[in-house]
């Protein structure tokens, strides 16, 4: 399923982040694939940016409490594809606002690994999420 993300500044420019939540069959696991982040500004044309110049926080904040409330984030995996196409596993390590609130998860830092052959696991992922997205186009 394709989602649009994002948020806006005070001064009116917006970060639209492109998001996809995938199902694999066969798998207790959920994919966020995050591609595509635009800066977007009403006296400009978009400008793409990197995941380093946006708030990933909201953004993962956004997905978790808005499009998937009582998902176990355990169970997930976030990813992020570069306009160069070079893959990166997002980590991130959160609290519940609420206890016992699903809707209440609040990320509290994370950082990104690069996908490459010391990660298998993660590649073979990156590849079957690539095919689904392009079905879903």
């Amino acid at each position: 399923m394709f989602i649009s993300l994002g948020y806006t500044y005070k001064d009116g420019e917006e970060i639209i982040v492109k998001g996809y939540i995938l199902h694999p069959h066969n798998t207790r696991e959920t994919w966020i694939v995050l591609k595509d982040i635009l800066l977007v500004d009403i006296y400009s044309e978009p400008h793409y940016r990197t995941i380093e110049e946006i708030n990933i926080r909201r953004v993962l904040e956004h997905v978790y409490n808005r499009h998937l409330p009582g998902l176990r984030v355990p169970s997930s995996y976030v990813y992020y594809i570069d306009r160069e196409n070079k893959a990166f596993h997002l980590n991130f390590h959160y609290r519940r606002k609420i206890l016992f609130k699903n809707q209440s998860i609040k990320v509290k830092n994370y950082f990104l690994d690069e996908i490459n052959e010391y990660n298998p696991e993660h590649a073979s992922r990156i590849v079957l999420a690539n095919e689904m997205i392009q079905k879903l186009k």
